[in-house]
């Protein structure tokens, strides 16, 4: 019962998760004991190379992910005090009613075969109060006014397939505002968008959270929204959370190698040149490393890191990294070995 009031006072509270994926050749050991949280009204950050396990992680939040092939090896997902993992009943619907997840392609999420008035229906009808007609036909039009939609009564009527990419997203968006969710898990919502509009998206999103106090975790390669647009961020590589800290202490002082080298990696607009990125390749997930899951590609490595996988050091009270380089000088997190 302690535990359980504890995890309350978090909106999210993802504890010890590890999921593999059940493959021909074997086990695909993709997220490895993954510790991540999101308070109520808080911007998270995600960030880190394709492939690291960002959306696994944002699909078992949203109780989308497919099963099989994917099998949770350990963990609890705890929302608002409830494990949604447990399989209940009760847990899918509090996930459906308060969670929402915008996926990298909008054309996903949307049924070619119906048009936009029948998904906004459908949320709203699903809704504790969901008025006559009139009223959700009124309401799915303000939604789309919300996110600068250009004539939102025609869009009603359009299928998909008769809407631009840009249209597609703001309307997923609009979705998520007819649910009034208290969590928005946007998963590269800006993902083959020109950047005229990508800067419109995640402007949106970041005017929405703010204005209407919602939860986001943002998974973006723009760095920049990131900075400007979230309160802490993560730093995922390989399925292990690389590094945790407040948004300015992981962009103005970042502690892993890792982050350091995807951070340099960046374009600047300073014509600084472009640089190499970082040398080598994500580890096999069929055999990763039994260290540290970066040692491979790290300028900074040491004997311990091909042996041993490092625990989490905090600098400070907010701010924590995975790699024994920064050992020394440590304040050990209460627990951790």
């Amino acid at each position: 019962m302690t535990e359980q009031v504890r995890d309350q006072q978090m909106l999210l509270d993802v504890k010890d998760l590890s999921i593999s994926y059940k493959v021909y050749e074997g086990m695909l050991r993709v997220l490895q004991h993954i510790d991540f949280r999101v308070e109520s009204g808080e911007r998270i950050g995600l960030v880190g190379e394709a492939g690291c396990g960002k959306t696994t992680l944002l699909k078992t939040i949203a109780h989308i992910l497919p099963i099989p092939p994917a099998v949770i090896e350990t963990g609890e997902v705890w929302f608002k005090g409830r494990d949604v993992l447990d399989g209940s009943k009760a847990s899918r619907r509090s996930i459906r009613r308060d969670v929402s997840m915008i996926l990298q392609d909008p054309t996903a999420s949307l049924n070619p075969t119906l048009t936009i008035r029948s998904f906004m229906g459908d949320i709203l009808k699903n809704t504790p109060h969901p008025g006559s007609r009139a009223e959700r036909k009124q309401r799915m039009l303000e939604a789309l006014e919300k996110v600068s939609m250009p004539s939102p009564e025609r869009v009603l009527g359009s299928y998909p397939v008769q809407l631009s990419g840009g249209m597609r997203q703001r309307v997923c968006i609009a979705m998520c505002l007819l649910k009034d969710v208290d969590l928005i898990l946007a998963d590269e919502p800006t993902t083959s968008l020109d950047v005229t509009i990508e800067k419109q998206i995640l402007e949106l999103l970041n005017t929405l959270s703010v204005e209407n106090r919602k939860s986001m975790v943002l998974v973006s390669h723009a760095l920049g929204a990131v900075r400007t647009m979230t309160d802490r961020t993560y730093v995922m590589y390989a399925g292990n959370l690389a590094e945790e800290g407040t948004t300015a202490e992981i962009f103005d002082h970042p502690a892993h190698p890792y982050t350091e080298g995807l951070f340099e990696a960046t374009p600047k607009l300073s014509g600084e040149g472009v640089s190499d990125g970082i040398a080598g390749e994500l580890p096999s997930y069929l055999d990763p490393p039994p260290g540290c899951r970066f040692m491979p590609r790290c300028p900074q490595a040491l004997g311990v890191c091909a042996e041993e996988r490092p625990g989490r050091f905090r600098l400070n009270e907010s701010h924590s990294v995975a790699c024994w380089a920064r050992e020394t000088g440590r304040v050990e997190e209460e627990g951790n070995p």
